[in-house]
């Protein structure tokens, strides 16, 4: 790798990936916070490597760990959703985030690829970036528990059922991975403008969940 790239480039790098890995386990697990939410998004994420994978000719064992890791998350969501009778807990989400992050950066040839296996988890990323910037420009601890993500204020102050947030968090999953297929035959100036649309409208729509909070 040093013969293709600067040293400072290598150390930027790895730090970015570093972070990237291990920032995707933890949003994983603070989103596990209601029924059915990490269950259905770890059967899409896990289901749509497994499809990107197997079309483009990835080693069949890393195809193979993705759809099991999918019919796992299937498997569990009968005791989880609608009303949950058994809970993934931090060591499931921070487990299925950190393989999720694994493949992203495994399988990632461009920045294009990057972009398409991070949109696999699109609503996760999302929701906690508009949650976390809120938090820091009010000065807030971040290693302090709250209950500020726009899940848990759709569910706890404005009453919506749980299985209804997880399931629109897993349409809008779907809806923003299939977009990102379509638009990576365009490059991946097309499939950032899709992301940067659907991050504009998802923080529109975060801020008006958030002016309904107060």
């Amino acid at each position: 790798m040093q013969g293709l790239f600067p040293p400072l480039t290598v150390l930027l790098l790895l730090i970015g990936t570093a972070v990237f890995v291990a920032g995707t386990a933890n949003v994983y697990n603070f989103m596990d916070g209601i029924d059915g939410l990490a269950g259905i998004t770890g059967v899409l994420a896990f289901g749509l490597l497994a499809l990107t994978g197997g079309l483009r000719g990835e080693a069949n064992a890393w195809v193979v760990l993705a759809v099991a890791l999918s019919a796992g998350c299937a498997g569990f969501l009968p005791w989880n959703f609608p009303r949950a009778r058994v809970f993934m807990g931090d060591v499931g989400s921070v487990l299925l985030g950190f393989v999720f992050a694994l493949y992203a950066v495994a399988w990632s040839r461009t920045l294009a690829d990057f972009l398409l296996f991070a949109s696999f988890l699109f609503p996760f990323y999302l929701d906690e970036a508009v949650t976390l910037v809120p938090r820091l420009r009010e000065g807030n601890s971040l290693t302090r528990p709250h209950r500020r993500h726009v899940y848990q204020i759709l569910v706890n102050q404005m009453g919506i059922p749980h299985w209804r947030i997880s399931l629109l968090y897993g349409t809008v999953q779907l809806i923003v991975a299939l977009g990102s297929l379509c638009f990576r035959f365009w490059g991946w100036q097309a499939e950032a403008l899709w992301l940067a649309a659907m991050c504009g409208l998802g923080v529109g729509l975060a801020t008006w969940v958030r002016r309904r909070e107060c």
